[in-house]
């Protein structure tokens, strides 16, 4: 009798998936839909490590690349608003 193997975890699937999406509707819609999708795939990723870490299934990829959508959107978002807020043509003499 074998055992059986564990199940991928359908949040992680998700989180990747947003990952996705976002990088697809920013090219599409705009901004404001990649910030929501790379909100989202944070949220779902994060959660997903904590329930495979708990349930033991697999999926830690998907969860990990849906947070690193989520951390690379948000670390060009914010250098975006602080080059802004730089201005560099107010700054010369």
């Amino acid at each position: 009798m074998s055992t059986p193997r564990p199940r991928i975890d359908h949040t992680a699937v998700a989180s990747f998936a947003m990952a996705v999406v976002g990088v697809i509707a920013w090219r599409i819609v705009g901004g404001w839909a990649a910030a929501l999708a790379a909100t989202l795939s944070l949220v779902l990723g994060f959660l997903a490590l904590s329930r495979i870490k708990r349930d033991g299934r697999t999926g830690r990829w998907a969860a990990v690349i849906g947070i690193g959508f989520g951390a690379v959107f948000y670390a060009v978002l914010l250098t975006f608003v602080a080059w802004d807020l730089i201005d560099p043509v107010r700054l010369r003499p």
